[in-house]
């Protein structure tokens, strides 16, 4: 069957590695997940994603993110039962994560109106010096290989 889950969120926080008792690396962490929709007020609902990643990719989690740090997280949905105290059957859900990307920075990357003219201008100057005249003979050959 189907199971995978692709999902981007930023870590509410540090992960920390851990071992089972025969050494198996893992940590467990939480995802922040900001929804498509708009509440009522403006408001983007957040969802919780509890996540746990094995071995290798627990150590790059480990190594490389902290708390706030944009992921994104691809793996599958684990659905796990227990029965409380009170004798009633719960459920709690986990993405088990295979992989671990990165996504971002925390702080924004919107580039500001003197970023935009100097990328511009250097867009310019390369657009002055370039010379057509060198790559004529492979534009009008009849030997395009495309």
């Amino acid at each position: 069957m189907l199971n995978e889950v692709i999902i981007m969120g930023r870590l509410t926080a540090d992960p920390v590695l851990q071992s089972t008792d025969k050494g198996v690396p893992y940590c467990k962490f939480i995802l922040a997940n900001e929804g498509e929709f708009f509440k009522e007020g403006g408001e983007r609902p957040v969802n919780f994603i509890f996540m746990t990643a094995w071995r290798g990719t627990a150590e790059f989690i480990c190594r490389n993110f902290v708390k706030g740090k944009l992921m994104i997280a691809e793996g599958s949905l684990r659905v796990a039962s227990y029965t409380s105290k009170d004798n009633e059957l719960k459920f709690i859900s986990n993405v088990e994560v295979a992989r671990a990307y990165f996504a971002g920075d925390k702080k924004s990357t919107v580039k500001s109106d003197e970023a935009y003219d100097e990328e511009e201008e250097t867009i310019n100057k390369g657009i002055e010096d370039f010379n057509l005249e060198e790559y004529e003979e492979i534009l009008l050959g009849e030997d395009v290989p495309f």
